[in-house]
C-alpha cells in the first residue's frame, strides 16, 4: 500500500510510536515496549476536546487527536500499527495540556478499499 504524495502534505508533524509488548518481568506492572525501538512516522496533530468512554466504561475527555500514517517516515510500505497501550512521543506544544508522551485513550484504524490501513485516528 502506498499513499498519494499529495496526501502526505496533510501531515504536520513527525512522531514516534513504540508498540507495547506486555508487563515488565519485575512484577511492578511497568509496560515493556518493542525491542525494535521507536518508529518515526508522519502524523497530523490537532487540538480536539471530546467526551469519550474508555474500554472499562469510564468517561474521559480527550485533549487531542492524531492522524497517524501506517508507514515509517522512510518507507511507503505499511509497517506501523498503533494500539491503546502503545507509547507515542509528540513534539512539545502541539496539544495543550498534554505531555510529549500522552496516554492513548482510543485508536481507530481506517482502511482503504482493499483492507490496507490508510491511517490511524488516535485520541489522547
Amino acid at each position: 500500500m502506498s499513499i498519494d504524495t499529495q496526501f502526505l502534505d496533510w501531515f504536520n508533524a513527525s512522531i514516534t510510536v513504540e508498540n507495547a509488548q506486555g508487563s515488565s518481568s519485575g512484577g511492578y506492572g511497568g509496560r515493556t515496549y518493542s525491542a525494535n525501538g521507536p518508529q518515526s512516522v508522519l502524523a497530523r496533530l490537532e487540538q480536539y476536546i471530546k467526551k469519550v468512554q474508555s474500554r472499562d466504561g469510564n468517561d474521559l475527555f480527550t485533549k487531542g487527536r492524531l492522524f497517524v500514517a501506517p508507514m515509517t517516515a522512510t518507507s511507503s510500505a505499511a509497517a506501523v500499527t498503533v494500539r491503546v497501550g502503545d507509547r507515542i512521543t509528540i513534539p512539545a506544544g502541539y496539544i495543550l495540556g498534554t505531555s510529549t508522551q500522552p496516554r492513548i485513550l482510543d485508536v481507530e484504524q481506517l482502511n482503504d478499499e482493499y483492507g490496507s490501513p490508510m491511517y490511524y485516528e488516535v485520541l489522547v
